[in-house]
């Protein structure tokens, strides 16, 4: 695929080259709002409104995987940002969809309902844990990272992600389970 010729295409509002990029963008990329989001509805919602702005502020790459670093970051701090505003202003929980980690899961049935339990647990913390946790854990970024996106301290991300993990570590052996998978969504 030519990534010039792409992104020309959709600076130029040409509809077959915008249905392209929109598509290399969801099936690279969907996967990270699915981490954040209720439900499958809510991550498109968020999804659709990142790629919006994505293609309102298309820039100048090389190559495809330059063009998915830069659109994850987008689509990453508009996810946080919802996050954010939804937490704010709604007090909702934020449940981490099985679908979005599926893939990290080996194939074998014991594995996969495992992961399912540790899904669960992550669902049932508290939406200041859950969101350090899936914003460390997950995305990989630095405490220092999730201190700037979320106005808050350095030590009270650390703090929010070790109790996160105490909590975790509690549920997930009350529950028995022993596969603990190590999760990223980084690309």
């Amino acid at each position: 695929m030519n990534v010039k010729n792409l992104i020309e295409g959709v600076k130029k509002r040409e509809p077959d080259k915008e249905r392209q990029l929109y598509i290399l963008l969801y099936e690279n990329l969907f996967k990270v709002p699915l981490a954040y989001c209720v439900d499958k509805e809510e991550a498109t919602g968020v999804f659709n409104y990142s790629v919006a702005d994505i293609f309102k502020n298309l820039i100048d790459v090389e190559d495809e995987q330059s063009l998915l670093k830069w659109a994850y970051k987008i689509l990453k701090n508009d996810c946080i940002d919802h996050v954010r505003k939804k937490a704010m202003y709604k007090k909702k929980l934020l449940y981490v969809e099985a679908d979005c980690l599926e893939s990290y899961a080996s194939n074998d049935a014991i594995s996969n309902l495992n992961m399912d339990e540790i899904l669960k647990c992550i669902n049932q913390l508290n939406d200041t844990y859950r969101l350090c946790f899936v914003m460390y854990e997950l995305d990989g970024m630095t405490h220092k990272e999730i201190a700037n996106k979320l106005n808050i301290k350095v030590n009270t991300s650390k703090w929010y992600l070790a109790e996160a993990k105490k909590k975790l570590r509690e549920m997930v052996l009350k529950k028995g389970i022993t596969y603990y998978p190590k999760l990223k969504l980084t690309l």
